[in-house]
């Protein structure tokens, strides 16, 4: 190594010493001179390969960036949708394990989330699987700005950003107000948008809405089965199976059921689901979705305890004390649920998309509960009270999405879109007129559980019937603006005295329930 380095050392000074004799030709003559020495001879040949290295790597430095740039793809990311560039069956929506990157709740449109001015949480089904996440109570526990509430036992009831609500629930971007326990065997992710959003949804939503988007046949083979068995006796089986028939036919199918106990002494609860699901392509441009759920659950109707009317706080007992009747407290539910989608991409890039959805569901729920506080001494007692409802509902909703993307220039790129949403429901409810007044022995605190059951149905309660109906309304354009859809949200009791959600009387209301991001935008008056 040091002879080698003695060597360069020499070979540099000779070079050095060629050059400044001011004659380039002079330099080399001299120069061969000295490699015509046979003592010479190596420092010529180390100089030579050491030139041909220096030469050879800064030619790779300089060129090897060039075929690396990859400007073309970033363009195509930013212009196709994720998932489903190449117009097949997939359509992931730009979720890879917990990343989500992109939307459509916020905008109707398949949109980056860094481009949407609103605060959007995305819970992926890897996430929701991880946790071990059955119910959306369990998937939203990591969501900042939600608190998810008992529900009374028998419905899911979030807080957002702090609104109650319990019927600001979409699955697939459409409206889902049916009040139960909604599960996750066939839902992908859920997007939570935080905020005000009547500018897409038009109805409800103060805090924010949920939005469940489910699982799509979309050719990808997978056959997986998860079983499940932990405290307080919890059974459970999932399975998701699916794949391509063909090119252009895919099939998926997920089902779950569930038997489980809990903490709470005499509660229990099963539920199964099942939800087929097929894709298909009758031409190159045109996809259709078709999709069938069945879902049903029968679960104790759990209160919880009393407060202690001394400190203020939940009174002090086990946890595992149940109060009131178990036996008379339970909810069941039984829903069909049947969807159709069809999207079709013109030759001239407009995409038309429609979504319609069929739900009949039937739930029944009752309780005996605490229904006063404890008065902190150990001989205190314990009020009951005891209520029950039925409702019936029946809705049909379809909206049909235009979209269309304008490119004015490299860096200046418009999504336009247009959109209606018509639907109809029907509600039929009935509740005891005595909930909360039956008469019922009060039970010591230290002993709450009670063998009575009420005198149910003694005065039959008024049949309620309610129609909500969304119709199309008008608008009227500029020059260069957006065409908005604009619905009426009406609601129509059959007779006086009709229970509304919230407990406050129906009235009429309308909304805007299509909006969207454009060049300019002029929405008809509403009034």
């Amino acid at each position: 190594m040091r002879d080698v380095k003695g060597r360069g050392a020499r070979s540099a000074a000779l070079l050095i010493s060629t050059m400044v004799s001011g004659s380039f030709g002079l330099g080399a003559s001299a120069y061969a001179q000295e490699a015509a020495a046979p003592a010479e001879l190596p420092p010529l040949e180390v100089t030579a390969q050491a030139k041909k290295k220096a030469a050879a790597a800064k030619k790779k430095a300089v060129t090897s960036p060039v075929p690396q740039a990859p400007p073309a793809v970033a363009e195509t990311a930013d212009t196709e949708p994720a998932g489903d560039a190449d117009g097949g069956l997939s359509s992931n929506g730009g979720v890879d394990g917990y990343i989500a990157t992109r939307s459509s709740t916020a905008t109707k449109t398949d949109t980056p989330i860094l481009d949407i001015p609103q605060s959007i949480t995305v819970v992926t089904k890897e996430q929701a699987k991880d946790q071990g996440s059955r119910d959306m109570n369990k998937a939203l526990t990591y969501v900042p700005g939600i608190v998810m509430g008992q529900g009374e036992g028998h419905r899911d009831a979030p807080t957002i950003r702090g609104v109650s609500t319990t019927a600001d629930f979409f699955v697939d971007g459409v409206r889902d107000d049916v009040q139960y326990f909604r599960d996750l065997y066939n839902v992908d992710r859920v997007e939570v948008l935080k905020g005000p959003n009547a500018m897409i949804f038009g109805r409800g939503g103060g805090g924010g809405v949920i939005n469940r988007v489910t699982k799509k046949a979309d050719g990808e083979r997978i056959y997986e089965a998860t079983t499940t068995y932990g405290s307080f006796d919890t059974k459970r089986v999932e399975i998701d199976a699916g794949q391509a028939v063909t090119n252009d036919f895919a099939v998926r199918i997920n089902g779950m059921y569930e038997d489980s106990g809990s903490y709470r002494d005499f509660v229990d609860l099963e539920r199964y689901g099942i939800n087929p699901k097929v894709t298909f392509r009758p031409s190159e441009n045109t996809k259709v979705r078709l999709a069938y759920e069945y879902f049903s659950e029968d679960r104790t109707v759990d209160r919880g305890i009393p407060s202690n009317s001394l400190t203020g706080k939940p009174a002090r007992t086990d946890e595992s004390t149940f109060f009131g009747n178990p036996d008379e407290s339970y909810m069941y539910f039984n829903g069909h649920t049947a969807t159709a989608t069809i999207e079709h991409k013109f030759d001239n890039g407009i995409e038309i998309k429609n979504h319609t959805q069929y739900g009949n569901y039937e739930k029944f729920y009752q309780n005996i509960y605490a229904n006063s506080a404890w008065n902190g001494t150990p001989g205190g007692t314990i009020a009951l009270g005891a209520y029950n409802q039925i409702t019936d509902r029946e809705t049909i909703f379809n909206q049909t999405d235009v979209t269309t993307k304008i490119i004015m220039g490299p860096a200046v790129r418009h999504t336009l879109l247009a959109g209606v949403e018509v639907g109809y429901q029907e509600t039929d409810n009935q509740r005891d007129p005595n909930s909360g007044n039956y008469p019922i022995t009060a039970v010591p605190f230290s002993d709450p559980l009670s063998s009575q059951v009420p005198a149910w149905g003694t005065t039959p309660g008024p049949f309620n019937k309610s129609d909500l109906s969304l119709v199309p309304d008008g608008y009227r354009r500029k020059p260069h603006a957006a065409l908005l859809g604009f619905t009426h949200l009406i609601v129509q009791p059959c007779r006086r005295g009709l229970v509304a959600a919230r407990g406050r009387g129906v009235q009429a209301d309308r909304a805007a329930v299509v909006l969207c991001q454009l060049l300019e935008v002029v929405p008809a008056a509403v009034g």
